[in-house]
């Protein structure tokens, strides 16, 4: 892991050579690589990219979710939410937006609906991490998951007006594109929120953000209106691009056996 030497104003320091070198070397390794540029899919292919991934969760009181899980029947309207969920690893681990399950009521169950390519799975999800300043919630379901998403290389930054499309439960089965508002860093988790051109609708919250290769820039969180007397004009929508590396140990440590008796 490359590491960044900072320096704080007011500080002494009287380098020699050797220590002056050490830090152009420390500065040269926190430098991201070129800009990504992807290859695009073709249109079809992506949509299939997505459809095998595509996820819903659905919150809701428990015997609603035996009825929906058993008899596969229409729940009754207003008692349950829906949002989007974004696979991210072959053993069940699911992103989604922190406030789609924060607003579960006390006893609901949470199910998620995994297509599979057209073989759907599904099943209770289980809230694993939840992070309400970034609005981020991990959880996972009792069951493989070999269709996933993988993250853009984490060494490459994102330029400003680079394509992307989304896959979530309202926006993503139209194959809209969008792109991207600014520039983002490459390399460990963005602070700032993930501006992009494309308009979310309810529902999308917690699906994913890519680009036209498929592999994934961030998750979708909000969308930006600004009001002019009774009317609404859109400016952009909101995701937000977590460190890959620390997800993947964060998943690590949540799968790894109990050494308990």
């Amino acid at each position: 892991m490359s590491r960044c030497l900072r320096f704080h104003p007011g500080a002494a320091l009287r380098p020699g050579r050797a220590l002056l070198g050490l830090v152009a070397g420390l500065l040269v390794s926190c430098q991201s690589g070129a800009p990504l540029q992807p290859e695009p899919k073709p249109p079809q292919v992506l949509a299939r990219h997505v459809a095998d991934r595509f996820s819903v969760l659905i919150c809701l009181p428990p015997e609603q979710a035996t009825t929906l899980l058993q008899k596969r029947r229409v729940v009754s309207e207003g008692g349950f939410s829906l949002s989007s969920a974004t696979p991210v690893s072959a053993d069940g681990f699911f992103l989604t937006s922190a406030h789609s399950v924060k607003s579960m009521r006390q006893g609901d169950a949470c199910l998620l609906f995994y297509s599979l390519g057209g073989a759907a799975r599904n099943g209770l999800a289980s809230l694993c991490w939840l992070d309400e300043r970034s609005d981020l919630a991990l959880v996972k379901v009792p069951f493989d998951t070999p269709h996933f998403y993988r993250w853009t290389p984490r060494d490459r930054p994102l330029p400003k007006e680079l394509p992307v499309v989304h896959g979530g439960l309202a926006t993503g089965p139209r194959g809209e594109q969008g792109r991207l508002l600014q520039n983002v860093p490459g390399w460990g988790r963005n602070r700032r929120p993930l501006l992009h051109s494309l308009r979310l609708e309810p529902g999308d919250s917690g699906g994913p953000l890519m680009t036209l290769d498929g592999d994934l820039v961030g998750i979708n969180q909000a969308v930006g209106y600004v009001g002019v007397m009774d009317t609404r004009f859109f400016t952009e929508s909101r995701a937000v691009r977590p460190d890959p590396t620390a997800l993947a140990r964060r998943m690590r440590t949540m799968t790894a056996p109990s050494s308990a008796p």
